[in-house]
């Protein structure tokens, strides 16, 4: 059973860090989608900051790919895309020595 469980949240992140990319426009649209209107403009920033960002740009596919889910019909992902700016956040955050 453990060895399922492993496998299940492998699969997991796997499908959370697959590359993928789209076109600012339509990230916007996701973004509006998803956050109250407050959050919004931060939110996209952010994300638009890691995707050129070699350290965050996981946050980004992240984002996307739980928001696929989410337009899916798999509402609980919609607070992994919430997850995914604030780790975008702290990975665009400088380094400390």
């Amino acid at each position: 059973m453990l060895d399922r469980n492993k496998k299940k949240q492998k699969d997991f992140v796997r499908n959370l860090n697959k590359e993928i990319t789209v076109s600012d426009e339509i990230l916007l649209t996701y973004v509006d989608e998803i956050f109250a209107e407050k959050y919004r403009r931060s939110s996209y920033n952010l994300l638009i900051k890691a995707k050129r960002n070699e350290r965050s740009v996981k946050a980004y596919y992240n984002f996307l790919n739980a928001f696929e889910f989410y337009k899916n019909g798999e509402d609980s992902y919609s607070n992994i895309c919430c997850i995914s700016v604030d780790l975008a956040k702290d990975l665009l955050k400088p380094k400390k020595k």
